[in-house]
C-alpha cells in the first residue's frame, strides 16, 4: 500500500467519524468500504479496510500498540506482516491523542445547543366531518416557539440517537421532538373533527386543543411553550354528489 492511498483513507476515515461519531467504523464496516470505494479507494485497498475493520481494527488501535495490532491484524486477517504495519500505523496516526480529545469534546455538543435554545414549527393539519351525503372540509395551522426545561427527560428521549452517534447535531435532534409534537397535533385534530357524528366541529375554537395536546406532549418530552398560536377554518357543507 502507497503511502498516498493511506493518506486518503485516514483521511476519509476521519470524515465519517467527524459526521458519524467514534464507533461508526467498527458499526457499520460496510457503508465504510462503500464510502472508499465510491470515493476514489481502489476496491481491493477499501476491501482491505473492511476485512479489518470486521477484526475491530478501529476499537483495537484505541487500545493497542502498533506492533501489537499489527500481529493481531496478521493473525485475524492472515495479512503478512507488511501490510499489517502498515495499516495499523494509519489506524493509530488516526485514533492519535489530538483526534480522540477533539471527538471527546464534541460528544453531546448538539445536546448542549438543543437545551440552550428556543426552537420554532409550523404545522398544517386537515380532516373531513362527514353526515347525511355530505362534508366540512376542516384545516388548522399551528405556529409555536417551545424550549427545554427538563435536560434529563429530553435527554431519555433521544438517549439511542446520541448512543449511535453522540456528534448528531442540535437541528437533527430537534427533527425527532418536532415529529413527536407534529404527531400528537395530527391525532388531536383528527379526534376534534370526529368526535361527534351529529354536529360539525367549531374549528374556530380548536385552538384551546390545540395547545393542550402540545402542552401534553411537551410535557413528556422535557419540553414547554413559549409562543403558541393556531388557527382554524372549515368550508361551506358540501354534498358528496352531485344530482343533476
Amino acid at each position: 500500500m502507497t503511502g498516498g492511498i493511506l493518506d486518503k483513507i485516514q483521511k476519509l476515515l476521519k470524515e465519517i467519524i467527524d459526521q458519524n461519531g467514534i464507533d461508526y467504523l467498527q458499526r457499520e464496516p460496510y457503508r465504510v468500504y462503500q464510502h472508499l470505494a465510491a470515493n476514489g479507494i481502489p476496491v481491493d485497498h477499501a476491501r482491505l479496510v473492511l476485512v479489518t475493520l470486521m477484526a475491530e481494527a478501529s476499537k483495537n488501535a484505541r487500545e493497542m500498540e502498533t506492533e501489537s495490532l499489527s500481529k493481531d491484524l496478521q493473525k485475524s486477517c492472515f495479512l503478512r506482516k507488511k501490510p499489517a504495519d502498515e495499516i495499523s500505523a494509519m489506524y493509530k496516526s488516526l485514533f492519535d491523542d489530538g483526534n480522540l480529545s477533539s471527538w471527546k469534546e464534541k460528544e453531546n455538543l448538539g445536546f448542549e445547543e438543543l437545551c440552550d435554545g428556543t426552537w420554532s414549527f409550523s404545522w398544517e393539519g386537515s380532516g373531513i366531518w362527514s353526515r347525511g351525503g355530505g362534508h366540512y372540509d376542516c384545516d388548522a395551522s399551528v405556529t409555536a416557539d417551545v424550549k427545554v426545561v427538563d435536560r434529563d427527560l429530553a435527554f431519555n428521549n433521544i438517549s439511542s440517537i446520541l448512543q449511535k452517534n453522540p456528534f448528531t447535531d442540535a437541528d437533527t435532534l430537534f427533527e425527532y421532538f418536532q415529529d413527536q409534537m407534529e404527531g400528537a397535533l395530527e391525532a388531536d385534530l383528527e379526534e376534534y373533527i370526529t368526535c361527534d357524528d351529529y354536529y360539525p366541529p367549531v374549528m374556530e375554537d380548536y385552538h384551546h386543543n390545540a395547545k393542550y395536546a402540545l402542552e401534553e406532549v411537551c410535557k413528556e418530552l422535557g419540553f414547554t411553550i413559549v409562543h403558541f398560536s393556531c388557527s382554524g377554518d372549515m368550508s361551506d357543507f358540501e354534498p358528496d354528489h352531485m344530482r343533476w
